[in-house]
């Protein structure tokens, strides 16, 4: 069953998610307080394949993502992504069970925890949306009180279009201070959390930007997903820095994916990815260093910077620091 342009759940993905979904059920009847279902409704357990549409935290894209559910109740839905949702998101999830034609369900996200390396269960609480993008299957809205055609929510949102733009601006800025008090304070909370893995993704590039300092202060392995995807990112600032924390963070697992950023055409991206390697224990990226090390530009500076890095001096990003690295190196190559 393939669901929308984002296509279907791989076979690979779909024998990983079932095993998830496994072990948290498991979970759920031993007692294991933090999957305990807590619903009012009585559940049922389904799991179908299922689409994902929502907008990126900035409310500037819509954006699809394939999954899975686990259970179905009169008032929600649980199911499984690689997707991270910030708490109230507004989304929508289509499925179909058996042969009957597929049904689009809306509503906000009551919670979203990571289960797996890279996997998160979102819990999904049935009620409209506000905006009309979420709309475009031509879905039907489940609501508490039963299903409700969606022809009448799309009438309810259209009003609101002028508004939605008037608070975009707020929303960037909004955004955008939250980011970097957390890099700066490190003071955040699991919806924070949520709300900076969202950031990652975010069309906007101010906010990727800010985003990758802010990943620096949420929990290790979560902070490593999201900056091992931001190295596909199309600015190259981001993919730089996203690779220098990696380095500080000694994420091993990002080893394969640094490697192949050696090879780029921007300078900045590959010295900071064999810096990072080298934090990481790897000297892959030396060699590439040292040919920066005997050129007289910007990028020797921070050839410098990242071969300090690696061997654990302090190198400063000057024609002092720089001398000092060629010697050090020199010293080293004998």
């Amino acid at each position: 069953m393939t669901l929308g342009n984002s296509g279907s759940v791989d076979e690979a993905d779909l024998r990983e998610i079932n095993q998830i979904l496994e072990e948290i059920e498991l979970a759920s009847h031993t007692g294991d307080q933090q999957w305990t279902d807590k619903r009012v409704a009585p559940r049922r357990q389904a799991r179908l394949e299922c689409q994902v549409r929502y907008l990126s935290i900035d409310g500037e894209a819509v954006k699809d993502t394939s999954g899975w559910t686990r259970d179905i109740s009169r008032t929600g839905l649980g199911f499984v992504t690689r997707e991270h949702f910030a708490r109230k998101v507004q989304l929508s999830a289509r499925v179909q069970v058996s042969n009957s034609p597929p049904r689009t369900l809306t509503g906000t996200v009551v919670y979203s925890r990571m289960v797996n390396d890279g996997w998160y269960l979102t819990g999904m609480k049935f009620e409209s949306v506000t905006d009309k993008r979420l709309l475009s299957f031509e879905p039907v809205a489940l609501l508490s009180r039963g299903i409700v055609s969606s022809t009448n929510a799309r009438k309810s949102t259209e009003n609101m279009n002028q508004d939605n733009v008037k608070t975009k601006g707020n929303r960037h800025d909004q955004l955008l201070r939250m980011l970097r008090s957390v890099a700066s304070s490190g003071t955040r909370t699991r919806d924070k959390i949520n709300q900076i893995l969202m950031c990652t993704s975010s069309s906007n590039y101010e906010i990727r930007h800010a985003s990758v300092q802010a990943c620096m202060q949420i929990p290790r392995e979560e902070a490593i997903n999201a900056l091992m995807a931001m190295l596909d990112d199309v600015k190259d600032k981001i993919r730089a820095e996203a690779a220098e924390g990696l380095g500080y963070l000694g994420a091993s697992s990002a080893i394969v994916p640094l490697k192949k950023l050696l090879n780029s055409a921007n300078p900045e991206v590959s010295l900071r990815a064999a810096g990072a390697l080298g934090r990481i224990g790897d000297r892959s990226g030396v060699s590439l260093i040292a040919t920066f090390l005997q050129t007289d530009n910007a990028h020797t500076r921070l050839a410098a910077m990242c071969y300090g890095a690696i061997v654990g001096h302090n190198f400063r990003p000057n024609s002092q620091g720089i001398e000092e690295a060629r010697r050090y190196l020199a010293t080293k190559t004998r």
